[in-house]
């Protein structure tokens, strides 16, 4: 299971764009005019700084405008659906998190896009590591002794 949650979160969580931008105009032809970088998230986070990283490198070495639009909402849905909308011709890219392609169909009885027919994954840009803390007070320095906190004491815990 484990692997299987991280071979997918490999293939969706770096770059996703249209599936028939393959077949559009040859690589020397591209980009015809400006790169949208779609960011599923607001300005100033975490993904917000590594798509204007991604696009500045993107712009350096295409010799063309790339811009950066944030369009959160609606758990990545609002930039996904945009993405999924958008001319297949490979000028509108989304960074899209695993949340985005992986977890949502499972998480959402529809959504606006089809997640293996509207989307190509085009590499791995990044990935992060979470980390469940307490305070040391807690006395809980497991899991399974945090889930004992929690349902014993309802009220001051959250």
């Amino acid at each position: 299971m484990k692997r299987a949650v991280a071979l997918g979160a490999a293939v969706v969580l770096g770059l996703a764009t249209v599936e028939a931008a393959r077949a559009q105009a040859p690589a020397e032809d591209y980009p015809q005019r400006t790169v949208t970088f779609l960011c599923p998230f607001p300005a100033g986070g975490g993904t917000d700084i590594l798509t204007r990283l991604l696009a500045q490198e993107l712009q350096d070495k295409l010799k063309r405008p790339v811009v950066v639009e944030n369009r959160p909402g609606a758990g990545t849905i609002v930039a996904a659906q945009a993405a999924a909308r958008a001319s297949p011709d490979g000028h509108t890219i989304l960074l899209a998190p695993v949340t985005t392609l992986a977890m949502g169909p499972s998480v959402h009885k529809s959504l606006p896009y089809d997640t293996v027919k509207d989307f190509a994954p085009i590499g791995l840009v990044g990935s992060a590591r979470l980390a469940l803390i307490a305070n040391p007070a807690l006395g809980a320095g497991t899991l399974a002794e945090l889930l004992a906190a929690l349902r014993t004491n309802h009220g001051p815990l959250s």
